[in-house]
């Protein structure tokens, strides 16, 4: 196989960031040698600890803001030492694609979000120059990113790989919904404009007017965070939606919750739905992305951005507790091929 090199931009609390650890962590386990590059520094959270209980030998490179040519330096000199046969780029991908433009390696990039969020110039001829390279590839999350990737970015579809997102599931996982008297609605992304909790919000207070037993629960942080709790506020709902912030081992905090939903303007393959079926929630999600390619039989899509919608789809799911067991059952059958030993096999088989 040779040298294997992950590039990621920066280890943050991200789903396209855990699917590049949980794949190192895999690949660790099959006992094939792997190196994590890291282009900025060390910011030390709980993946740190990940990734150094399961031994993958991590570099950090240590960019700076505006330092384009000295970075490009260190990048050179890091993978000079490292000497690598295959390189995966991921999230960040300029420096890294022009490396790869000047050495014989096998050049594998991932794209983790929707192609119309990072389409401008540079990335488009960059994207183009590799693709000429006949020893790259693109992967796209889900089929339809690898298609919006071939039209946005001019690529050969030839030279486009559907590869689905992995989840590392757990044994033996049976859903129990309805553990108490609450309802306990979750939802786990930064607070971020792209993932629109005010409709999230609006459709709460919504749903919990006809269903007093309603519980949100809202994981992770981000700049928005303090808006939406000045909002809750307002709405007079502080009662009934409870902020964790962020949480090392989520799939714990999902295991005590009933319906998962998520309101996002856009999503490529999202972690958090992968999260939530695997542990058999039963899903409530906008109609974005690649989410079809997830939910059909295992929760409902909602087709509109309008809160009384998302409202009805949360009533549905609440007062019905055969559904949400019929949903759970579906999920944690169809969660079985994004697991994280497939998924990584398929990467190998790549990297080929």
């Amino acid at each position: 196989m040779g040298n294997i090199v992950i590039i990621l931009p920066e280890i943050n609390i991200g789903g396209a960031e855990k699917v590049v650890i949980d794949l190192c962590c895999e690949y660790i386990r099959m006992k094939i040698k792997v190196c994590l590059v890291v282009l900025r520094e060390n910011k030390g959270n709980h993946f740190n600890k990940l990734l150094e209980e399961s031994n993958v030998e991590v570099r950090y490179i240590g960019f700076k803001p505006g330092h384009k040519i000295l970075n490009y330096i260190k990048l050179n000199k890091c993978l000079k030492e490292i000497a690598p046969n295959i390189v995966h780029i991921n999230i960040e991908y300029k420096n890294s694609i022009i490396w790869a433009l000047f050495h014989k390696v096998k050049t594998v990039i991932t794209i983790h979000t929707q192609p119309y969020r990072m389409d401008n110039f540079i990335n488009r001829r960059l994207f183009q120059l590799i693709s000429l390279k006949k020893s790259s590839i693109f992967i796209g999350v889900s089929a339809i990113i690898s298609k919006e990737m071939a039209e946005v970015f001019k690529i050969k579809q030839e030279k486009v790989k559907t590869i689905y997102n992995p989840i590392c599931l757990d044994k033996d996982i049976i859903y129990n919904p309805n553990k108490g008297t609450k309802i306990m609605l979750a939802h786990v992304g930064r607070f971020h404009p792209v993932k629109d909790h005010n409709l999230l919000i609006d459709s709460f207070f919504l749903a919990q007017k006809e269903d007093p037993n309603l519980i949100l629960n809202l994981f992770g942080d981000g700049e928005m965070k303090e808006i939406i709790q000045r909002k809750v506020e307002k709405l007079g709902i502080m009662g009934k939606v409870v902020f964790w912030g962020n949480c090392p081992n989520i799939k714990e905090q999902l295991k005590n919750m009933d319906i998962f939903i998520l309101t996002s303007f856009s999503e490529a393959m999202p972690i958090s739905v992968l999260e939530a079926m695997s542990v058999g929630l039963p899903v409530i999600t906008a109609n974005v992305g690649g989410v079809k390619e997830l939910v059909d039989n295992n929760g409902i899509l909602v087709h509109s951005r309008e809160p009384g919608d998302f409202a009805k789809a949360i009533i549905k799911l609440s007062g019905n507790k055969g559904l949400r067991e019929c949903y759970s059952k579906a999920a944690l059958n169809k969660i079985k091929k994004f697991d994280v030993k497939e998924i990584a096999k398929q990467y190998l088989m790549v990297y080929q």
